[in-house]
């Protein structure tokens, strides 16, 4: 018997299979996962379908839902984060944030107000606008953030008036199955369902014809397919792929106190974050500089399991995004590049790479035109203003950028030249959980968090009255 169950109207269900969920640091089997059938998966759709037709109660009621749901993850805190470093690999200090953010979330959003927007109200006719719930949203979820992201999709579903069902990643699918455990005598039976499996239970969510809309986070190539599959139905769709991400250094700069702050933007969770930094640009009257202070940085990281409190970067989470950074390494140092530190696999178990610092490479090479979603980073020089941006937007993606300046007035113009979704002026993170989140070009459709997130699981409904 697994130790982990599906949440599926409101019960917990074994599948008559299982697959090995393996700690990326170890390479050692943490649990079995169970497999979501045809037939299950169809369990849980009918079932979302089912109690949206029963009511998914009004905006206050589901704002306590999502408040005890908060109440309930916080009381598990430490029980999940030490769950979410086995199976994610990263360090548990980041591991307890990302379980706290989840937290803060679901208490943030009850704040926010779903209101009827009145257009006209004269003597002759009243012309109101509402938000109107979308049905059954497919929440599919990536393996670098599996637990926020997994209660952030549901938390947008459901305080929008929506039924959810969550398919995570099979890298990671444990701490979701565990949000499950623990919402399941809160949320009503059906308005949450969670099924685990590989992809192929992914991609039959994506075409089920219940379903209304698919909230996806994850790799620009599947977003693709899903967009594809969503435009058979005209399902709505929010997609949160990959981005290059930029970071631009100007030559006023204090360059110790902002590269430690690139440099782990650049190096948490491993590089395996959608808005770290994954090329950077220095201009050029610093650049030695910066790239010394970089790499002294670099040499200052203890890598290791996560589980250990000394430990600041953790592994990679999948033996393909190993591999893969190896190839895209490889193949720079073939066309030039020069590895300043880092640029060996740590030998032994688990799939540890160290931060590794990369020069003498330029555009069109793999490692600075592809997301890399790993710990290694290129450092560019740049001379002009006009040329670093261009070099930045000829890019086919489009998700977050970076300037840093004792000029913030040029920073903020350099930033609104940007075409990216996000743009952050001497800063690593954004301030609000609930500002607009995803990005242009290739990086995805329409934005999660905020007043924006509740837009992209509803639809407007226009309602005219003549007096």
């Amino acid at each position: 018997m697994n130790s982990y169950a599906m949440l599926i109207n409101g019960q917990l269900c074994q599948g008559t299979e299982s697959f090995a969920v393996v700690n990326p640091a170890t390479e050692e089997v943490i649990d079995q996962c169970p497999v979501a059938s045809v037939e299950l998966l169809e369990q849980a759709v009918t079932a979302a379908k089912t109690a949206l037709a029963n009511g998914a109660g009004t905006l206050e009621q589901r704002r306590e839902l999502l408040r005890a749901c908060a109440d309930k993850i916080e009381a598990h805190q430490e029980e999940i984060s030490q769950l979410l470093t086995q199976e994610q690999g990263k360090p548990i200090s980041q591991a307890t944030n990302e379980v706290s953010w989840a937290v803060g979330l679901l208490r943030k959003q009850c704040e926010l107000e779903i209101s009827k927007k009145v257009l006209r109200d004269d003597a002759e006719a009243q012309v109101t606008v509402t938000r109107k719930p979308l049905g059954v949203i497919a929440g599919i979820t990536p393996w670098n953030f599996p637990f926020y992201i997994a209660v952030h999709k549901m938390v947008e579903a459901l305080y929008s008036g929506n039924s959810i069902v969550i398919k995570p990643s099979p890298h990671t699918p444990l701490t979701t199955l565990k949000l499950g455990e623990l919402i399941q005598e809160i949320i009503p039976a059906g308005l949450v369902n969670i099924i685990s499996g590989d992809n192929d239970i992914g991609a039959l969510l994506v075409k089920h014809p219940k379903v209304a809309a698919i909230s996806f986070t994850g790799s620009v190539a599947t977003g693709k397919h899903i967009a594809a599959a969503a435009a058979v139905d005209l399902k709505r769709v929010t997609l949160e792929l990959g981005g290059n991400d930029a970071a631009i250094i100007l030559g006023d700069v204090d360059v110790k106190e902002v590269a430690e702050k690139v440099f782990w933007n650049a190096f948490s969770n491993c590089g395996q974050i959608c808005v770290a930094v994954k090329r950077l640009y220095v201009q050029r009257g610093i650049y030695n500089e910066v790239l010394d202070e970089m790499v002294r940085i670099a040499e200052t990281v203890k890598v290791g399991n996560g589980l250990d409190a000394k430990t600041t970067m953790g592994p990679l989470n999948n033996v393909m995004q190993y591999e893969r950074i190896i190839e895209l390494l490889n193949d720079a140092k073939a066309q030039g590049a020069k590895v300043h530190c880092g640029g060996v696999a740590q030998e032994g178990a688990g799939y540890f790479f160290p931060p590794t610092i990369v020069s003498g490479v330029e555009e069109g090479v793999r490692l600075i035109d592809e997301e890399q979603f790993g710990p290694v980073l290129p450092i560019l020089a740049f001379d002009e203003v006009d040329e670093v941006i261009e070099r930045v937007n000829n890019s086919s993606m489009g998700l977050s950028a970076y300037v840093w300046s004792k000029d913030k007035d040029l920073g903020v113009q350099i930033g609104n030249r940007l075409e990216v979704g996000i743009v952050r002026v001497n800063t690593p993170t954004t301030e609000s959980s609930l500002a607009p989140f995803g990005g242009m070009k290739q990086s995805g459709i329409g934005r999660e968090g905020g007043v924006w997130g509740i837009d992209s699981m509803t639809d407007a409904q226009t309602l005219s009255v003549k007096h």
